[in-house]
């Protein structure tokens, strides 16, 4: 994830098509837009991609963050993808 010139690292946890949950070491800003450089193994292929997100919520949870981002709306080229991914 980049922000502002930062980044930051983490796992994902769980995603659908409108959002993502990562775990963190560190917690961004919330109600930041950042953009989520993403890659996703999967049925034997890795998947990489970028997604610009709202910061929504990050909670202290066993010595990490547990970080939720929003996608945004407008983006359908990423929207079409991540629904092939979660088929």
């Amino acid at each position: 994830m980049t922000s502002a010139g930062s980044v930051f690292q983490g796992k994902i946890v769980d995603m659908s098509v409108t959002c993502i949950s990562v775990l963190m070491g560190d917690k961004p800003a919330e109600k930041q837009v950042v953009t989520l450089h993403c890659n996703i193994f999967h049925k034997g292929q890795s998947h990489v991609f970028q997604i610009k997100a709202l910061t929504v919520y990050a909670i202290l949870s066993s010595g990490c963050f547990k970080v939720g981002f929003q996608f945004e709306p407008n983006n359908a080229d990423a929207k079409k993808f991540i629904c092939q991914l979660i088929a």
